[in-house]
């Protein structure tokens, strides 16, 4: 252990910019609005933050792959010591590792550096206090304090590094137990990942393939976001050639996760959370699940009919994990591939846990299609992005809200438009990671989709008729 009197850059605030503060995040341009002297700033306000909302001053660390998140996890670490925190830094690994490392030494908080799915010129911070995320208004908190100068330094933290992967990989080995021996292919998409995917799968009994294991902050290969079904060629096609019972895809931070059949067919993240409400329900009758709004019908009627209770949140992994806290959930996940499974396990987002799982049911059958055989696979569209600028699609929202108009539909407004019809549904939202509006439809026919998606058109352009010129449909 060591102690952080030093910091290597200017105690003078930098000028930082409101807009890298987002719902979820800290998230910005490396070099533009996002640099080492802005980290440290961030770190600073984070530990003078966390002393008063907290007897524990341990701030676990880690990161990404990333070209700049090494020396952005130096600045938050030596941020922080200065503030008068102690750190714990796990280094380069996966998201869901810093927050079990956390629990796991008595960390108070959580911070990781890492720019996510978002291309290479992105960083960002993630943060959590406790089990719960630190975002929104919090986020906002720390751009105050930095502003104001209301930064303190009563003594110097302590900083030692701890190694976490070989901790995690024995606990979930020990949990999981597979019905017989799998050949899986994992996609680790070069990012985090990579640095755990092959021993924990041959620890829990899998013949492993990787694919792309090397941690590259250039992601060379295709960019590690598995809710994309272009990313996922790679991997639907080795599955089908080495003849693997399944394949497993990893973001580039590794806390959300795409799957595919044995067939090669990518399932979509809300069939897989329906499959495993079906199983969590089972051993745990009358409990709750919580997913978010873009999740389809197959979620919904998984529960219902294994007696469980449906508790739908906005969309983002801090909503889900909050919602899980605050309704004592069994399961949590969204659309986008996180997943959280407080039945058996942390209350943590965790995308490698969470492929585990997925083996140990596909285990216990007779192979993976058939797991899904019966959870519905209506006509769906997938996560439909339409570029917009930031101040305006709230307002867009808030337009359509007020004055669409959506005749036999029932209206939710968790997040954003969603209407239900009869025969389906459909859902426009602001993206809170992005400047972009995020559609998705499903209905019980392609007729009864088109139709969906066709009104859903006709009320966005009559709001905002340039977006009639990009051809999102």
């Amino acid at each position: 252990m060591g102690t952080a009197t030093e910091v290597g850059i200017d105690d003078t605030l930098p000028t930082i910019e409101a807009s890298i503060f987002r719902a979820y995040d800290v998230r910005g341009l490396v070099g533009e609005n996002l640099s080492p002297e802005i980290v440290h700033a961030i770190g600073r306000a984070f530990g003078s933050e966390l002393q008063e909302r907290s007897d524990n001053h341990t701030v676990a660390v880690g990161r990404d792959g990333r070209a700049s998140s090494a020396g952005f996890l130096d600045a938050l670490a030596q941020g922080l010591c200065y503030s008068g925190v102690d750190v714990i830094d796990f280094g380069l690994v996966p998201t869901p590792l810093v927050h079990y490392g956390a629990f796991k030494h008595n960390a108070g908080a959580a911070i990781v550096v890492t720019g996510s799915h978002n291309p290479a010129s992105y960083n960002g911070l993630k943060f959590a206090i406790g089990q719960l995320p630190f975002s929104g208004s919090q986020l906002t908190r720390l751009y105050d304090r930095i502003t104001c100068g209301n930064l303190g330094s009563c003594r110097a933290g302590a900083l030692q590094a701890q190694k976490v992967v070989d901790e995690y990989i024995t606990e979930v080995a020990a949990q999981i137990k597979l019905a017989k021996p799998l050949r899986v292919v994992i996609d680790c998409g070069n990012g985090a990942s990579g640095v755990l995917s092959r021993q924990l799968f041959e620890a829990i009994g899998c013949e492993v393939i990787v694919l792309y294991e090397e941690v590259d902050s250039t992601f060379p290969n295709h960019h590690p976001d598995p809710a994309v079904p272009a990313n996922l060629t790679d991997l639907c096609k080795a599955v089908v050639e080495l003849r693997a019972d399944a394949g497993i895809a990893f973001d580039g931070d590794g806390d959300r996760v795409g799957i595919v059949t044995e067939t090669g067919e990518n399932v979509w993240a809300d069939r897989l959370l329906a499959l495993f409400a079906r199983d969590v329900l089972e051993r745990n009758p009358a409990s709750t699940v919580v997913f978010d709004v873009k999740c389809g019908l197959s979620v919904r009627e998984a529960v219902a009919e294994n007696g469980g209770k449906s508790v739908v949140s906005p969309t983002g992994h801090t909503n889900i994990k909050q919602h899980v806290c605050q309704h004592d959930a069994v399961l949590g996940g969204e659309f986008s591939g996180h997943f959280c499974f407080p039945d058996r396990w942390y209350t943590i987002d965790d995308a490698a846990y969470a492929g585990t799982r997925f083996l140990e049911l596909v285990s216990q059958g007779s192979n993976a299609s058939e797991l899904f055989s019966n959870i519905a696979r209506l006509p769906a569209t997938p996560e439909i992005l339409i570029p917009v600028e930031d101040h305006r699609k709230f307002e867009i929202i808030e337009h359509l809200t007020r004055c669409a108009s959506f005749n036999g539909g029932e209206s939710d407004n968790t997040d954003g438009v969603r209407i239900d019809f009869t025969d389906g549904w459909g859902l426009v939202r602001a993206s809170n990671t992005s400047p972009k509006l995020s559609l998705r439809f499903e209905a019980e026919s392609e007729l009864a989709l088109t139709r969906i998606k066709q009104l859903f058109k006709r009320e966005l352009e009559r709001i905002a008729p340039d977006l009639a010129l990009q051809g999102w449909l």
